[in-house]
Parts: structure tokens; sequence; C-alpha cells
């Protein structure tokens, strides 16, 4: 039976959302490409020398608990690139050094080579008619002549027909035939042509129409069809436009998605998720899943290889951490960093906290989806300063919340894993969500969506969290979260996001005095465009809860941003205290691109971060090297007098006009003769920190609440200084809604 071509429709439903956690085994260094289940116990290859603290040799055997056994112990392996269950054990193979080139067999007691040596690396196994198929870029085995692809009965390695004539990536059986993928034209003796896909039937290698224009990288059974991935964009005799990814119907190649004329990726890859589908890798940064013909987005970026165990996914890559990337952690229902897009913006929201910042593959993303694909912020964030006295308290004030930024979740005694799977994530709804399941939640068969299910109002008093973390709907209101009576998120806009951290890991900072506020980000927005007050406008509300035992005096909410108007280095900086906002333009009425970023070309925008809620106290610009007095807050005492609108040796800003301090840097628009705004480029990389409130007699417990907003302004008739006044008339119409 043919399945249809795949229409290319690209769901982002918080409900098949997915999220990598950590995993109680801690691999170091590098990556994992295979892994494979042998009884109780999950064998894991890459390239990786540490794992819980014990020095490994890139492939171990892990019991899902404390035991963790090195399999290639003296074996010089430079990177395993697969692992297969085999009979009564797992094979392994790779890249190592030329003595130890060999395929190699462990029972689950004891590692032996099956056969002998190998001329070059191991990358793909498959088993076919009760044999061992081993392929890769060797072309003998055990002195036997191979050409790249061979088999072993059990007891000797001999060649698969006359073999290829180049690098073999990929095997799958698939309707009962052998299908082989790589850089190979031909066989081995050059009397077939094989345009980089074939099908070995048992007896010979045939092609599969005209093959592919160019490499193979994988290959995997998916239902009805064999789905392929390569470099390729076209069949080999470029009749049929392949772009990346193909379907083999068994006597076809056809697009993977239907129309598809333009390349869908750079970087393929096949990883099979069991129910959750096929994952399918557009680039190095984006994936999707492929699910009963669909097409959904999947945040779970970088996974190589996913493999169950022991009743949960475990994936092995180059994914997404906190501040880095990890190896190896496990697949939880949920998103975690989430690109999150309302109001004609797209901005990358961290589970840490961090807006904006998409640290693992250090790219900014505040992106107004109608201007070409540039971005309009590189990272913001928050910090919370307490004061008691004249003694200031306050931590977290990274932007891109690195060693001393947020953690996940509230305050507590023990960040555990069951900690980190509830908290390790963000929590995305939207208006129909919410009304679908006012409207279903007592129907029989009915299914609570996952994100609104795990919404975390009450946090475990045990494990010293508050008993109210986030705000919901009580239907009955019993003060308890039933999502299957009817309960449900209290969320702004048509869709909204929460995230929720503490800044606990600053406990123990040299320097560091945290003033220990829990913070629930909620970024919303509202999505009918015809408002042009409400679109390319994100909302964000903050809701801070005092978890130290200090009653502060008062306390002031700083918001720091690291913005960038389209290519980072070109761009001025100012504020308007009478609207509570600072504001970012071009310098020129050209916005390049630069250093990799995309610019805004003519007519550039302007970029505001406006406090709604609280009035703005001081707003200060900073730079990313220079003075040590005016660049990144390093300590409580900086970031504390930057959140006074002060220089971090205590100096007040002087207003270079009129000769007088003021706590409100570069304070008239760019238009105002003679006024009070940025001249000229002191340093690049705009970076500014704009302070709001402050809250008085806040004590152990109490709640504090303060909402700002981005707004994008651009008028495409304007140039780089009257977009500042496009945005002062925005943001006065955005005060007045």
């Amino acid at each position: 039976m043919r399945t249809s071509c795949i229409l290319f429709v690209v769901l982002f439903l918080a409900a098949k959302a997915q999220r990598v956690v950590p995993a109680a085994l801690d691999v170091k260094d590098s990556y994992v490409n295979a892994m494979a289940v042998l009884d109780d116990q999950l064998v894991i290859g890459g390239r990786f020398l540490e794992v819980n603290g014990q020095v490994v040799s890139n492939i171990v055997a892990w019991d899902g608990q404390d035991q963790v056994v090195d399999l290639g112990a003296s074996l010089n392996f430079y990177e395993i690139r697969a692992v297969m269950t085999y009979g009564t054990g797992v094979v392994f193979g790779g890249r190592n050094l030329p003595a130890y080139r060999k395929v190699y067999f462990w029972d689950g007691v004891t590692t032996t080579a099956i056969g002998d040596y190998v001329s070059n690396q191991v990358n793909c196994f498959a088993q076919f008619n009760g044999d061992l198929i081993a392929a890769g870029t060797f072309t003998t085995m055990d002195g036997v002549q191979v050409d790249r692809i061979a088999r072993w009965d059990g007891n000797a390695w001999s060649p698969l027909g006359p073999g290829l004539n180049d690098v073999v990536r990929s095997l799958e059986v698939f309707d009962g035939q052998l299908y082989v993928g790589g850089r190979f034209t031909a066989t081995g003796d050059g009397s077939l042509v094989l345009a980089h896909l074939a099908r070995w039937d048992g007896t010979a290698f045939h092609p599969c129409q005209s093959g592919l224009n160019a490499v193979v990288t994988d290959l995997q059974a998916a239902g009805d069809d064999l789905i392929v991935g390569g470099a390729f964009s076209y069949s080999g005799d470029s009749s049929v436009v392949l772009e990346r990814y193909a379907r083999w119907t068994g006597t076809t190649l056809e697009p993977l998605v239907a129309g598809a004329t333009v390349g869908i990726g750079s970087a393929p890859l096949l990883v099979p998720m069991g129910e959750q589908g096929l994952l399918i890798r557009l680039t190095d940064h984006d994936d999707l899943v492929m699910q009963n013909g669909m097409l959904r987005k999947a945040w779970v970026r970088g996974v190589r290889c996913t493999q169950e165990f022991q009743n949960e996914i475990y994936a092995g890559g180059i994914m997404e951490a906190d501040s880095a990337v990890t190896a190896f952690g496990r697949i939880l229902p949920g998103s975690g960093h989430t690109e999150f897009e309302v109001a004609g913006m797209r901005m990358w929201i961290r589970s840490d906290g961090s807006l904006c910042d998409d640290a693992e593959f250090q790219r900014p993303d505040m992106v107004p989806v109608d201007h070409g694909g540039a971005s309009a912020m590189y990272a913001s964030s928050h910090y919370v300063v307490g004061y008691v006295g004249d003694s200031a308290f306050t931590s977290s004030f990274s932007p891109y919340n690195a060693d001393n930024g947020y953690s996940q979740g509230p305050r507590c005694t023990e960040r555990n894993i069951a900690f980190t799977d509830r908290y390790r994530r963000t929590w995305p709804v939207d208006r129909g969500m919410l009304w679908e399941h006012a409207a279903n939640w007592s129907e029989p068969g009915y299914e609570v969506p996952e994100v609104i299910a795990a919404w975390p109002v009450h946090g475990d008093p045990g494990n010293n969290e508050p008993s109210l973390i986030a705000n919901f709907q009580d239907m009955d209101n019993d003060g308890l979260y039933e999502p299957d009576e009817g309960d449900m998120p209290a969320i702004k806009g048509d869709k909204a996001l929460l995230v929720s951290v503490s800044d606990q890991k600053a406990d123990t900072l040299t320097g560091i005095d945290p003033s220990m506020f829990d913070s629930q980000i909620l970024v919303h927005g509202y999505n009918g465009s015809t408002d042009p007050t409400l679109y390319e406008t994100v909302f964000v509300t903050y809701t801070f809860t005092n978890r130290s035992d200090r009653t502060y005096d008062s306390v002031v909410v700083a918001v720091h941003s690291d913005v960038n108007i389209g290519g980072a280095d070109d761009d001025f900086i100012g504020c308007d205290p009478e609207l509570d906002m600072f504001y970012l333009y071009n310098t020129d009425p050209i916005d390049e691109s630069l250093f990799g970023s995309l610019g805004f070309g003519e007519h550039p925008p302007a970029m505001g971060i406006v406090g709604l809620s609280a009035p703005m106290r001081s707003f200060i610009y900073f730079n990313r090297v220079g003075s040590s007095i005016m660049n990144d807050p390093r300590t409580t005492q900086d970031a504390a007098y930057y959140a006074e609108g002060r220089w971090k040796d205590g100096s007040p800003i002087i207003n270079t006009v009129t000769n007088e301090p003021t706590r409100f840097m570069f304070n008239e628009y760019p238009d105002v003769p003679g006024g009070y705004h940025q001249t000229v480029a002191i340093s690049p990389d705009r970076r500014g920190t704009a302070s709001f409130g402050p809250f008085f007699n806040v004590a152990p417990g109490g709640r504090i609440c303060f909402d700002m907003a981005f707004v994008f302004a651009r008028d495409t008739t304007q140039d780089n200084i009257q977009n500042t006044r496009v945005l002062q008339q925005k943001v006065i119409a955005l005060k007045e809604w």
C-alpha cells in the first residue's frame, strides 16, 4: 500500500511537545551516536571520556542506576559510530587506531572481537537473512576484499556481492530487502550504476530507479515507506525535486514534502522515536517530528539517537542544556526551551528565564515575522534588588543566565530528578486550548492536555517549595488545582507561556548576596493584527515571591537587555522616562547584516522595553568591553548600582548637555537638536539596564507583580531616527490601552 505525500504543515502543539531532561547517568564531553539494550542494561556509544565521574572509552553499559561498565577499555576507540543488539549480545564499531580496527561483541560480561582486522571505520550495522551486515569506509576485513560492506555468517567475514565503490553511511531493512545509502555511485567492480542508494535482495544489488544526485546519509523505515535523507536535491536523472529527504515507496522515489522546491534542510538525520514518530533534522538547530502523515515542530534539538529503556525514552546527541549542550538525557512530554510566536513576534524563551537568547546555538531570536527574518533583541532578563537599610541584595543579573543566572523551579531543599522533571520546562497555553478544556473536561473520553495537567500551581511543602506557585482558575473555589474537575491555568492574552525560576544557585557564589526571590514569568500577547498597538508587542508579567527571611524596606525590579537591531554593532540606545521606556535604534538609515546577524536593511526599526505597572526609576547604558566601571556587572554591588542609575564605582551618570547628575542616561530623542542623546558609538554591542519601582515593605512570602512589554515599531516610509518617534506614539497608545 502506498501513502500520499506528506503535506507541509508544521503544527506547534503544546500537547505534542517534548523536552530533554537530565538522566541519572551524566555523560561528559562531546556526544552520543548510538544506543542498544541488552537485557537490563543500556549500551551507549559515541565520543565521550567520562560518565558519572568515571573515565571511560566512548562506550559503556549502564544498569539505569549506579553501575557503569566500560566496554571499550584498552581498545583505543576514537569514536563509536554504530551499536546494535545482535544475537545474545551487542555489536559495536567505529573509528579507532589501526591495531584495534575490528568489530567488537559484548555478551553482557566480556568484550571480544568478531573476526580480525578491519581496514577502516565502521559506520553502521544491520541484520539481514540471519547474517550480521557491517558497512563503512573499509575495503578489507580479515584480509578479504569486501569493498565497504560485508557480512558475518557466524564464522567469517565475506563480501556482499561485488561491494560498493565508495563510503556507506546507512543500512536499513525494508520490505524484506536490505537498503544501502552512502557516497557510492556503483558496485565495487563498476559493473552496475548505483547512485547513492541501492537495494540488496539477498543475491545481488539493484538500483532504486535513478537513485539520488548526491550522498545519502540516513535511511529509516516508516510505515509503508522508506524515508531517505541526505545532501541530494534531485533524483539521479534530475527529473524529480527531492530536497534533502525522499520517500521510497518500494517502486518509486517521491518527495517527502508535497510540492517542496526549496531546501528543507542542510544536516539530514532520521531518528525513530517509537510511538512519538520519526524525528527529522531540518538544520543543525531545528527538527520536525513526522507522525500520522503530519509534521510538527520538535523542540528536542540536537538528538542523534533514542532508545527505550526501563520504560523511559533516552536520547543521545548534542542537545540543548541550561547554558551549554548535553550528550545524554531523557525525553519527557512538555516544552523545554521554546520558540514562542504571538502577535507577529517570534522569540526564544528559555526554561531558565532568559528571553530571546538561544544560548546553545549562539543566535538572537526576537524576530518580527513580517520583516525578513532579522532579530530585534539578542537577550533580556531581570533581577530583583531588595534593600534593608543601606544593604542591597540581588543576584542573577546576566541576560544570558550564565553562571550567576536563574535555575528552573522555586527555591527548595533538594533539586533531585523528580524536581527537575517537573520544572525544567516551559508551559505554553493558548486561549483556544482553555476554551476547549472548559467545554469538554466533563465529557467521556476527554484527555486533559499535558500542559494544563502539569501547570505548576502547588509546590511540594516537603521539599520546602511554596504552597502557591502559578495562578489558576479555581472553578469550584476549593483552593486545589484539579484540571480533571475543570480547573485550568490563568493567563493573559490570546497566547501565553509560563516560566518558573529562582536565584537559588547564586547562594554560594562569591561576591553575590541573593535577594532570594522566586520569579514566575508569563510571556503573552494578542494575535489580532488589526490593532496596530498590540501587533508586534509582547507583554511580560513577572510575579516575584520573597523566599528570604528578610522584610525588605523597598524592592526594585531591573530589566537588563543586550539589545541588537539586526546587525549588532551599529545601534544607539536611549530612554524616555515619561513613558517608562528605554529603546534601541540604528545609527544610520541602513541596518546592514553583521557577524552573521541578519540586518533589517533600509528604514530600520526601533525597539522599546516599557514598564507598564511601575514607574521607571533609572536607566543606564553600559558596554560589553571598555572601562571596568561601565561594563557587565559582576557582583551584587555592581548590579545594585546599575539599578540605581550609577556606574559600578558608585559615581553618578552625568548629563553631557547640562553637566548635571542624572538617573536617566540619553533621555532625549535623537531628533532633538543639541539634546542629550547618543551621538558617538562609544563601544560596540549596546546593553542597558532599567529599574522600576520601588515596592515597599515586602515581607517574607510577600508577592510583587510587575508588567512590562517589548514593543517593535517600524514604518517603512521613515528612517532610523523617525522610527523612534513612531515607537513613542505606539507606546503612548499602548499605555492608554
